[in-house]
């Protein structure tokens, strides 16, 4: 009996870790998800935006280029000696030009590098689950963790389970061999609920729903729920008892479970 008992709590925390991963799993693909798709959307815009200053800085250096080029057919014209005076105020004018068209130059190679620069940004590591995606699969985790508290409950097997983790073997007695027959009829009963799927889906959804709304951290970055603020693992059952909590009395190892 004691051996079973054991064995139907490792079922659920089997259950649990099985229902965590899968959850850990599809949540860091949707924010992956999410992160690529914003990178891109940021790394077009800012591609889009260094060709604009790209072709802004093209038109610049054409500008100065053809400015210097009409500088030095002016001083070439500029023959004679009467022209000595012209000529050294287009010599200037050019000298000016000459810098305006090399500073135009290294910004233009400037905005050039910047395009490629954009457009070969690597994709970001992923940094992990959000607090969100965190609390997220806690709850439905905790919720879980309810619902096979609530199937097990009624029939005693909950807390006979539990006993079996706090006892040693030699502590642990169960009534007659008639009364431990009928009670391992029970676990053979429990374990099919245990890893029943029915309706699974739909009943954590709404207490997942339930704890969301009810739920208090008592720190900006917890990712486990206040106990206390935890609904009851009967709620809609119409169960008149006060159960344990699943959380308080770390049911199924669930702590162990639980994302930090």
């Amino acid at each position: 009996m004691y051996f079973q008992l054991n064995g139907l709590w490792r079922a659920c925390r089997v259950q649990l870790e099985q229902f965590a991963g899968e959850l850990r799993r599809q949540q860091e693909e949707r924010e992956r998800k999410r992160q690529l798709l914003e990178f891109h959307q940021d790394r077009q815009a800012r591609v889009q935006l260094a060709a604009q200053r790209l072709d802004a800085a093209a038109a610049a250096l054409a500008a100065e280029e053809a400015e210097a080029a009409t500088r030095r057919s002016q001083l070439a014209a500029a023959t004679g000696f009467w022209n000595y005076f012209r000529r050294r105020r287009l010599n200037d004018e050019l000298q000016r030009a000459g810098t305006r068209l090399e500073t135009a130059r290294a910004y233009h190679e400037d905005m050039r590098e910047a395009k490629r620069t954009a457009e070969k940004e690597p994709w970001p590591e992923f940094g992990g689950l959000s607090l969100d995606g965190r609390r997220a699969i806690n709850g439905a985790v905790i919720a879980y963790a309810q619902l096979l508290y609530a199937r097990l409950a009624e029939s005693g097997l909950a807390l006979h389970a539990r006993q079996a983790r706090t006892k040693s073997v030699h502590e642990s007695h169960y009534g007659s061999r008639a009364e431990c027959e009928a009670l391992m009829s029970e676990i053979g009963a429990g374990l099919a609920l245990v890893k029943s799927q029915k309706d699974v889906a739909a009943e954590v959804r709404t207490r997942s729903e339930a704890l969301r709304s009810a739920a208090v951290y008592r720190h900006a970055e917890d990712t486990v729920p206040d106990p206390a603020s935890l609904p009851s693992a009967f709620a809609g059952r119409g169960v008149p008892v006060r159960e344990p909590n699943v959380l308080l009395d770390d049911f199924w190892d669930v702590y162990q479970v639980l994302l930090r």
